[in-house]
């Protein structure tokens, strides 16, 4: 009895699914995540098949969604001709590159008003500098010559 319960016959049923294995009991858990007839879903067509048998599927199947990576365009592998040509496809990322342009002349433009406004501070603070200076001057000159009368 102690010898059958260290070695479990695997059946995982669930419809047509299933594996069957002789495996030790402390190892069941592993082979039921690992197992390659375990069923699976494509996340395309939604079909469901063995986990061994999904990354084949993808590959073909004409309903999974492919990102372009120059332009960024989501599509069904099916519609590549009609809706991700080289013409579409250049298409997209001078639409993509005419925005980010729109983006960096917005911020060239905050950045400009920014430096602007710091601009007419410093002029303001240079201006009221040359009139403390021109009156420390003033000043000066007046107590050199009353210094000149005495």
């Amino acid at each position: 009895m102690v010898a059958l319960r260290s070695v479990v016959l695997s059946l995982s049923a669930s419809d047509r699914w299933f594996s069957l294995k002789i495996v030790p009991y402390e190892a069941l858990h592993k082979h039921e995540t690992c197992c390659g007839h375990q069923p699976q879903q494509c996340s395309g067509c939604q079909s469901s098949m063995l986990k061994k048998d999904l990354i084949e599927h993808e590959i073909l199947c004409p309903l999974i969604e492919l990102t372009c990576a120059d332009c960024q365009l989501v599509y069904k592998r099916r519609d590549t001709t009609m809706f991700h040509t080289d013409l579409i496809c250049l298409k997209e990322q001078l639409q993509h590159s005419q925005e980010k342009n729109q983006q960096l002349n917005e911020q060239i433009k905050q950045n400009l008003l920014e430096h602007e406004k710091e601009l007419k501070k410093l002029r303001e603070e240079y201006e009221e500098r040359t009139l403390q200076l021109t009156g420390i001057r003033t000043l000066w000159r007046k107590s050199n010559v009353s210094r000149l009368h005495f």
